[in-house]
């Protein structure tokens, strides 16, 4: 009886030194990380209704397709700060041409910290000729490059060149982790070849009707492209009247 009553008090003195260490223990968290892009058509005379659209969207990162700064058509005021405005602290723009008093453009806004900023990918090259800017932000100790494109509507081969170009450029940059979204102002997912060692959100196997004009061979304009580290664990496009384009919302593991 006595040598059982030793066994006893043995086994709880060995839960009781490993209840510490189970208590103490828990899953590594994946970090994740949450991208959005919206051509926002320059404010279209609604910017507080985007406004509070982009803050429900809850991105960490949003690019942006034409985008006024100061310009007459927004009454002198910076798309970027109004709509960045009590949540992404950080932005960049990148000009396409001057317009009415001030800029038209692309953008990108975060909540985190830019490092490196690129709106010129080759000698003479600008965001008007190649339709494409690019940031590198960190979170959770991780660098990702974002790319934002506004690919020209104007000319189908100079679409496809900017497209070439961006494929490469995306395939050189060294970071593991990238992300490239945008308007892509594509009439056929065909167009998208350059792009095929990566991921798509939109794609023929899952085709989202971002634009609302019927102006154009296909709807499916808006995408995001991203590498397989970036992990999908949720997407959403948020369909509006507030531009002529619906978002796109894409959550990622970062693994």
């Amino acid at each position: 009886m006595k040598k059982n009553y030793l066994k006893l008090i043995c086994a709880a003195v060995c839960c009781l030194m490993m209840f510490p260490m189970m208590v103490g223990f828990t899953a590594e968290k994946v970090p994740t990380l949450k991208v959005a892009t919206w051509n926002i058509l320059h404010g279209n005379d609604v910017m507080e209704a985007q406004h509070r659209q982009l803050i429900r969207m809850g991105a960490d990162v949003v690019a942006l397709q034409e985008v006024d700064e100061k310009t007459e058509r927004v009454d002198g005021k910076s798309c970027l700060d109004h709509l960045g405005n009590g949540r992404y602290y950080f932005n960049s723009f990148a000009k396409e041409i001057d317009y009415k008093g001030g800029e038209y453009g692309s953008g990108i806004m975060s909540k985190y910290y830019f490092g490196k900023e690129t709106s010129s990918f080759r000698e003479g090259g600008s965001l008007a000729k190649d339709g494409m800017m690019k940031v590198e932000m960190k979170k959770d100790g991780k660098t990702i490059s974002v790319y934002n494109v506004h690919f020209s509507y104007q000319s189908d081969s100079e679409r496809q060149r900017q497209i070439q170009l961006a494929a490469e450029v995306f395939a050189a940059d060294p970071n593991p982790y990238k992300v490239l979204m945008g308007d892509f102002n594509i009439k056929s997912f065909d167009e998208l070849a350059p792009f095929e060692d990566y991921n798509m959100l939109n794609n023929e196997e899952n085709p989202l009707e971002t634009y609302h004009g019927d102006d154009w061979d296909t709807k499916c304009l808006d995408n995001i492209v991203y590498t397989d580290n970036l992990v999908l664990s949720d997407w959403e496009m948020v369909k509006s009247e507030l531009s002529d384009h619906n978002a796109l919302i894409a959550e990622f593991e970062m693994r």
